[in-house]
């Protein structure tokens, strides 16, 4: 086989057609077909980076939001206790407040005086824990 390869190589020097490949149907599809896959992988390649850059910045969105909420949530666990007990304290006296002054309108008016002062002593022990 090697010595026909030299044949050819021979015969081709002679015609001075030396490293040259004739430029038929198949080389020019081969060289159009190369041509189609460098655009389709550049196409490809620019798809992904735009596809990149908006799914990075909503993730970066998302990123941001959920370290606030932690952030929000370590501030809620390390609030004091006094501070939660005082909520819950002020919305307890709320509470009573509030169905002391149902209590008042269905009470006879003896009751309704002393529930008027205690209504009064609430609101006023309230505004004290509000403070």
């Amino acid at each position: 086989m090697l010595g026909l390869e030299k044949r050819v190589d021979a015969i081709r020097q002679m015609q001075g057609d030396e490293g040259t490949e004739p430029q038929g149907p198949g080389r020019s599809a081969s060289t159009m077909g190369i041509m189609l896959a460098l655009v389709a992988i550049l196409a490809a390649a620019g798809v992904y980076f735009a596809v990149e850059a908006k799914f990075g910045a909503k993730m970066n969105a998302y990123e941001a939001r959920i370290t606030a909420a932690e952030a929000k949530a370590v501030e809620a666990m390390n609030a004091p206790k006094a501070m939660a007990q005082k909520v819950i304290v002020s919305n307890t006296l709320g509470d009573v407040t509030h169905k002391v002054g149902m209590l008042k309108g269905q009470l006879d008016a003896s009751y309704q005086e002393r529930l008027a002062k205690v209504e009064e002593m609430l609101k006023s022990i309230q505004q004290d824990v509000d403070k």
